[in-house]
C-alpha cells in the first residue's frame, strides 16, 4: 500500500487596505481555517476591520480561527552595531534577523509548523507586500524547516516563497551573515 504524505505548507498574507470580505475570500480560496496574527500590536487605526476584536469576530463568522502570536511579532530591537546580520541593510529586517537568533523565535516557528501540519494555516501582518514585511523572514525560517511557503497576494494570486537573497541556511536555521 502506497502512503502519500501531503507536503507541509504555510501561507502568508498582509491585510493592507482590503475589505473584510476580500480578505476572507482570499483565505477561503486557499481553504485556510486558521490564521495566526504576527503583528507586534494587533490593531489598526487606519483599517479598523483589522483590529484584533473585529478581525477575530469576522474570521470566526467566516469559519476561520484566529490567534495572536507575539513571539512571531515584528518591530524588534536589534543588536545595533553588534549585529552579525550585516547582509540586511534595512534596520528593521536586521533587527528581526537578530531576534531570529533566539531560541524563543525558533520555538515559535516549530509550534507554527506543528499547527500547519494539523490544518492549513496562514500568518498575517499588516503590510500587503510580503517582501516588505517580516513575514519574509518568517517564511525563510519555515522554508529552512522544510515547509513550502505560499504568499497570498490577492484572491487567486499566490507567490511561492524563495529564500531571500541574503539568507543562508545553516543546519535547520537561517542566518543573514556574510559567508566566511
Amino acid at each position: 500500500m502506497l502512503v502519500t504524505i501531503a507536503p507541509l505548507r504555510l501561507w502568508t498574507i498582509g491585510h493592507g487596505t482590503r475589505s473584510s470580505q476580500e480578505f476572507l475570500d482570499a483565505l477561503r480560496g486557499q481553504g485556510i481555517p486558521q490564521l495566526i496574527d504576527v503583528r507586534a500590536h494587533p490593531g489598526s487605526r487606519a483599517n479598523p476591520q483589522f483590529g484584533k476584536a473585529a478581525l477575530e469576530s469576522a474570521l470566526g463568522a467566516g469559519g476561520v480561527a484566529y490567534d495572536h502570536w507575539p513571539a512571531l511579532g515584528g518591530r524588534r530591537r536589534g543588536l545595533g552595531d553588534a549585529s552579525p546580520n550585516v547582509a540586511w541593510q534595512h534596520p528593521s529586517f536586521r533587527a528581526f534577523a537578530d531576534y531570529m537568533m533566539t531560541d524563543e523565535f525558533w520555538k515559535a516557528v516549530d509550534e507554527l509548523l506543528l499547527l500547519a501540519r494539523e490544518r492549513p494555516t496562514v500568518i498575517m501582518c499588516s503590510e500587503t507586500l510580503w517582501w516588505r514585511c517580516h513575514r519574509r523572514l518568517i517564511a525563510d525560517a519555515a522554508s529552512a524547516r522544510g515547509a513550502a511557503v505560499l504568499h497570498i497576494v490577492k484572491p487567486g494570486i499566490i507567490a511561492p516563497h524563495v529564500l531571500s537573497p541574503p539568507a543562508r541556511v545553516v543546519g535547520d536555521r537561517v542566518v543573514y551573515t556574510t559567508p566566511g
